[in-house]
């Protein structure tokens, strides 16, 4: 076997895994023939072709369209076993009126597949360019309208222990691009993986899709290719200056290009989504195309930093390219005097007038100076152990480790070195009447920076004012209310002037109503996305010109339930929304000199996550639902529900001052970093389990869940 026979014995085993999956892959569920699947979006697209897939396999589709129209083409292309209906999944009205159309058809047999596919993409555009209507617009369809016709049709997927297969995305994974899509395929994948590890015991199985660029109605249509030219028509003057006319260009050539390069077959996404519902092993997740598999979702699993170095190098991240053609560049540029070659640099008078342009030529500038480096730099690979003595048979051990102890030291250096002159620079935080804002209000005022604190209630704000010096400001700021937000935003201006506003620390934040997802309605997860993620993205949205002019800081506190799911309700899709906003955000705004941050703190001892709140939400919600999904649930797994909310109330860490030096550092440090882990619980427990496999992470979280009365 060698010298390692570890390798050998490693290989070997993971092809007998393999070989494993391969076989199990394969078996497939009887009586296809009786078992009726509901399919969203199917005017066009993947739904479409689905519909027509799995109608000629034999099973009963029912097909939900938009458009009658659609409706019309669909079942001339069909057998007569498939049936439409028109579904709207941004209506309830429209919700309720299929689930009781389908609950006729299906009658005691049950609803065997569920496949939420309607979804939209536009607007899109870089986040600045956007307006809080645009995010919602997204949101509307491709989150709540997914959530609320699950939660409607879920009891029905329950009694024929079916399937539910959740159109996600590849930038679910790893956000590209502005607009609300990203955060939306975030959300979807945050409440299919708690839904899942909810479903689990009744023998209901939920599927992700996670397709790469393909080309669909919702790219190749003039609403795609004008969707970026209204959002720069309606960006104010001061925005179109900082980015510039080249970075508009560009940015729109490399959109269009990307819906002229994407995939065409889309049966590589509606095979998955077969294989998800006729299956008997169907798996948690389906990447499709080979970009998503070899590109973009690796890329997830990279260091932040080093993610973001691959992508910044484009204005438009959306092709899987790690750097911009110097000669698109040229083109944006103007024409150029002279000859042309791969390392000439874009023309200063053209690219550089903007501050993107500028960051842009500097950075190629440094590739040109490294290029005649690189010959003179001796391989790596001519090193033998006889060339290193006294380091053992594995010498690339101990020089992996001297490189990480290296890299180590440097790092710690870097992140000790302060922004200078403190003392005038102006923050922003939201939710400062208890909890996280609080403590970071008075701990930024006893360091000397001049805190403008954001208070839900004249009460919380007098408090801290008594509790501060009186640099501290208070305003009050509710950000679910665009009015008070933009009040705020005037109050803010006339404060801070030509200076700008160094610092925003998005802290405001809600986690009730909390509960197992077929408890809860759409109002219970609209009521915290409105607070988590739309009302952070309005009020960064509003405040974003103040911090470019002073490049300054966005802190935004998201959770380790932004990075796995294992509980149900709004908050997981929330903090899952804010990593993707926040992720896009840092690409954008690290070309004006804007760092962008994200607080993930563990279990802390705050308002939100009183036991006596979370215990009240769950006996208040249990009261709501209906009698056969308490049967189904049964007394028992509430008590067991509530016992273990308590026990995790106890073991939540009381020292929120690790929460807010992280914060302080983000906002006070020359080299912030990208993330922040805050509790031992996220470092150790959460965030590695967010690395796991799947169906490693269902198995290791759902041992600890209530086991319901009506268990498969």
């Amino acid at each position: 076997m060698g010298p390692w026979p570890w390798l050998w014995l490693a290989a070997v085993l993971a092809g007998l895994l393999w070989l494993r999956r391969w076989h199990r892959e394969r078996q497939t569920v009887p009586g296809l023939s009786e078992k009726f699947v509901l399919i969203t979006g199917c005017d066009s697209g993947f739904g479409n072709l689905l519909a027509r897939q799995l109608d000629a396999r034999g099973l009963r589709v029912l097909a939900g369209c938009l458009t009658e129209p659609g409706a019309a083409g669909l079942r001339a292309a069909t057998s007569q076993r498939l049936q439409t209906v028109l579904l709207d999944v941004t209506s309830s009205h429209s919700i309720a009126a299929a689930t009781a159309w389908v609950r006729e058809r299906v009658g005691d047999r049950g609803l065997w597949g569920l496949v939420n596919n309607a979804g939209i993409f536009n607007p899109v555009g870089p986040n600045e360019w956007l307006s809080k209507d645009d995010f919602v617009k997204v949101l509307d369809v491709n989150l709540v309208g997914l959530i609320e016709v699950t939660l409607s049709l879920l009891p029905l997927v329950r009694r024929a222990r079916g399937r539910v297969v959740n159109v996600a995305s590849m930038v679910g994974r790893i956000a590209l691009v502005g607009g609300g899509y990203c955060p939306s395929k975030y959300g979807v994948e945050a409440f299919s993986d708690s839904l899942r590890r909810e479903l689990r015991d009744f023998g209901v199985k939920v599927s992700i899709i996670e397709p790469g660029c393909f080309q669909t109605s919702i790219l190749d249509s003039d609403e795609a290719r004008q969707s970026i030219v209204r959002a720069w028509d309606r960006a104010p003057d001061e925005v179109k200056q900082e980015y510039g006319q080249q970075y508009f260009q560009a940015y729109n050539s490399n959109f269009q290009r990307l819906i002229v390069t994407a995939n065409p077959k889309l049966s590589l996404v509606t095979d998955a989504m077969e294989h998800a519902l006729t299956a008997e092993y169907p798996r948690t997740r389906y990447g499709c195309g080979l970009d998503a598999r070899l590109f973009y979702i690796p890329l997830s699993y990279l260091p932040s930093a080093w993610a973001d170095r691959l992508l910044a190098t484009t204005p438009c991240p959306c092709l899987p390219r790690l750097g911009c053609s110097l000669s698109r560049w040229h083109s944006a540029a103007g024409p150029r005097s002279g000859p042309t070659t791969g390392t000439d640099l874009p023309s200063p008078a053209g690219l550089g007038r903007s501050k993107v342009g500028a960051g842009l030529i500097q950075r190629l500038r440094l590739q040109q100076r490294l290029l005649p480096l690189a010959p003179r730099v001796s391989p790596l690979r001519s090193l033998s152990p006889d060339l290193l003595p006294g380091m053992g048979p594995w010498p690339w051990l101990w020089l992996a480790a001297v490189l990480a102890g290296l890299l180590w030291l440097r790092r710690w250096h870097r992140e000790r070195q302060t922004v200078p002159g403190l003392s005038e620079k102006f923050v922003l935080i939201t939710g400062c009447d208890s909890g996280f804002g609080n403590l970071l209000a008075r701990q930024l005022d006893a360091r000397g920076l001049r805190v403008l604190a954001g208070c839900l209630t004249e009460p919380g704000a007098a408090g801290l004012r008594a509790a501060t010096s009186q640099r501290l400001q208070t305003v009050l700021l509710d950000v679910t209310s665009s009015h008070s937000i933009a009040a705020a935003t005037a109050w803010v201006r006339e404060r801070v002037g030509d200076r700008g506003l160094w610092g925003l620390v998005n802290n405001a934040g809600i986690a009730v109503p909390s509960a197992p997802n077929e408890w809860l309605s759409k109002d219970d997860f609209v009521k915290v996305l409105d607070v988590n993620l739309v009302g952070l993205i309005e009020v960064t949205l509003s405040l974003l010109p103040l911090v470019r002019r002073a490049r300054g800081r966005v802190v935004n506190v998201a959770s380790v339930m932004g990075r796995i799911a294992f509980f149900g309700g709004g908050y997981c899709p929330s903090k899952y929304g804010v990593e993707a906003f926040s992720d896009s955000l840092r690409l954008e705004m690290r070309h004006f000199g804007v760092k962008v941050s994200i607080i993930e703190p563990g279990y802390f001892k705050t308002a939100i996550t009183g036991a006596e709140n979370l215990e009240k939400c769950f006996l208040s919600t249990w009261e709501k639902v209906s009698d056969e999904t308490k049967a189904g649930y049964g007394e028992n797994y509430l008590k067991d529900f509530v016992a273990g909310a308590r026990k995790m109330q106890k073991r939540c860490n009381s020292n929120l001052s690790l929460v807010t030096d992280c914060m302080e550092h983000a906002l006070t440090s020359r080299y912030p970093r990208a993330r922040y882990s805050a509790g031992w619980d996220a470092k150790l427990l959460f965030i590695p389990l967010s690395y796991l496999p799947s169906t490693l992470a269902d198995v290791i979280l759902t041992w600890l869940y209530p086991k319901p009365a009506q268990k498969a």
